[in-house]
């Protein structure tokens, strides 16, 4: 019974590394493509794949044999936010920031020590910020992960530190940590955080704290843009823009707050 448990586990662990890379790849991956990368037989995929496609979570491209993520996945990530309080508040907002600004705007959060990026709106200008970065161990070069740290009491902050590191990526990345801790001091003054070609060359970001009913920093509203148009008066109209819209989810989430301790449903 517990070898068939431990087969059944590896297995589930198995289709989830298949729907994370699949969920990588705009144009999919074929079978081929798939045993490679995971490093299992082509079988063995195929046998996995089986289940997930009947149940609508992956399909397969019959033209070009590759396989992407199926509607389910969206009807998922749709769920999720109308049922995630902090996105569900901050979804249309996000939409009409990326409206006012048409850059890349985005909302960051921590989980399990990593910094993720829960929600985000692309640009759709020629020249704009790749949005399939990964962030997560990029707290120390990024203006959300900046506010994210700056709202964490010492301790807590120090151990995502030790977690990740403080690894340079550009010339101008913050490697040292006393440096980093003034920065943070800074950022808690000034309510606002930037990094300028600090965790890739030529693009820049700013953030700004999203209080939530019990904690001062919830998430952190972040926009981030090509170096070249981060001009001091692109940075004071994008300031604007996000504390602006930072608080309407702010007070979106205060008042669903209450809703909840009422007893009444969040939801619309």
């Amino acid at each position: 019974m517990r070898k068939e448990s431990k087969v059944f586990v590896q297995s589930v662990n198995r289709i989830f590394d298949i729907i994370e890379l699949l969920s990588k790849e705009k144009n999919g991956l074929r079978l081929t493509d798939l045993s490679k990368i995971l490093e299992l037989k082509s079988t063995t995929i195929h046998n996995l794949l089986g289940t997930v496609i009947h149940r609508g979570y992956i399909t397969q491209d019959t033209e070009t044999m590759r396989y992407r993520l199926g509607y389910r996945c969206l009807l998922l990530a749709e769920k999720f936010t109308e049922n995630d309080l902090l996105l569900s508040a901050a979804s249309d907002h996000l939409t009409a920031l990326n409206k006012q600004t048409d850059e890349l705007v985005f909302l960051g959060i921590i989980q399990k020590r990593d910094l993720i990026c829960a929600l985000k709106i692309e640009s759709n200008r020629p020249l704009a910020v790749n949005p399939d970065q990964q962030w997560k161990n990029q707290f120390h070069s990024t203006a959300s992960g900046k506010i994210l740290l700056a709202g964490l009491p010492p301790r807590e902050a120090e151990a995502i530190m030790e977690k990740h590191g403080i690894i340079r990526f550009t010339a101008r990345t913050i490697t040292r940590r006393d440096l980093l801790f003034e920065e943070l001091q800074k950022v808690r003054q000034n309510l606002y955080a930037e990094a300028r070609d600090e965790s890739v060359e030529g693009i820049s970001s700013l953030a700004v704290p999203i209080p939530g009913p019990a904690k001062p920093v919830l998430a952190a509203l972040a926009v981030a843009l090509p170096s070249i148009r981060f001009t001091d008066e692109r940075k004071e109209e994008l300031l604007h823009l996000l504390h602006d819209t930072a608080e309407k989810i702010s007070m979106q989430l205060c008042a669903a707050g209450k809703n909840i301790s009422s007893g009444n449903s969040v939801n619309p």
